[in-house]
Formats: C-alpha cells, sequence, structure tokens
C-alpha cells in the first residue's frame, strides 16, 4: 500500500481486517485537520496528539520590535521592554 495520508492507511485497514468500528491512535506527527476531518467523515474513531502552540503566549517577529536608543533596550508589541542578555550572531544559509 502506498502511503496517502492517515485517513488513507485508516480506510485501507478496516477495509483489510474487516473490522465496522476502527479506532486509531497515533502520535502528533500524523495531526493534521483534514486528515482527522476525512477520518470522522469516515466512521474512524481517531486519537491523536494536539501539537502545542505557544502555550497561550503571543509571538512576533523581529520586525515587530523596536529600538530605543536613549535606554538601550528593544520594545515588544505588547510593550514590554527587553535588555541585551546575551549576542547571538545569525547565520546566512
Amino acid at each position: 500500500m502506498t502511503f496517502r495520508g492517515l485517513s488513507t492507511w485508516c480506510r485501507e485497514t478496516r477495509r483489510k481486517i474487516k473490522f465496522e468500528r476502527l479506532e486509531i491512535f497515533a502520535d502528533i506527527g500524523y495531526y493534521n485537520n483534514k486528515e482527522i476531518k476525512t477520518c470522522i467523515k469516515n466512521g474512524i474513531i481517531l486519537y491523536v496528539a494536539r501539537p502545542k502552540i505557544n502555550e497561550g503566549k503571543e509571538e512576533f517577529s523581529k520586525k515587530e520590535f523596536k529600538y530605543a536608543k536613549e535606554k538601550d533596550v528593544y520594545i515588544c508589541p505588547n510593550g514590554s521592554e527587553l535588555s541585551l542578555k546575551k549576542e547571538r550572531k545569525e547565520k546566512n544559509g
């Protein structure tokens, strides 16, 4: 069987083992909204760990931070001041 996604694998498994009710446990790497919806639509009970997404914390891109020269700090978009703790050189490529 060629792997085409979790929902395809689940349908093929149910067909081969001839079970009406199929419960599948999958690790976090299989979390995909489209695949999960397809499994549900096909009557497959699916247990997949949901990825952690920021755990309630906001994320900002580097471009959104403003440098305040008079205080030598960066200002976060939420208003927090960030002082330099450690310098890091970025690698290009």
